[in-house]
């Protein structure tokens, strides 16, 4: 970061991550998981007809797989 900026000078633009790994919602929770851990990312976009629903992490299917069938 230039010395010269601050955090309070930075935009949302300036430190996400680009592009957004989505997931239909129709997508199983496990195929979901693979595509964050083939990714090398801990969270996925939920979307419905090219809009986000949500947000799905690693640990909602970590703790689902805790859970069990």
């Amino acid at each position: 970061m230039n010395a010269s900026v601050t955090s309070a000078d930075l935009r949302a633009v300036d430190v996400m991550s680009s592009p957004v790994a989505t997931a239909p919602e129709s997508s199983s929770l496990w195929h979901a998981g693979d595509l964050m851990i083939g990714l090398g990312i801990h969270h996925v976009v939920v979307v419905k007809a090219d809009h986000c629903i949500g947000v799905l992490t690693d640990r909602d299917v970590l703790e689902a797989w805790h859970r069990g069938p």
